[in-house]
C-alpha cells in the first residue's frame, strides 16, 4: 500500500520538473 503511493508521488513530482524545464 504505501509502495504504491511513493511510486506516484515521484511520477507526479518528476512530471512536474519536467514541463517546468520544458517551457
Amino acid at each position: 500500500m504505501s509502495e504504491e503511493k511513493q511510486c506516484q508521488c515521484a511520477e507526479v513530482q518528476e512530471e512536474e520538473l519536467y514541463p517546468r524545464l520544458e517551457e
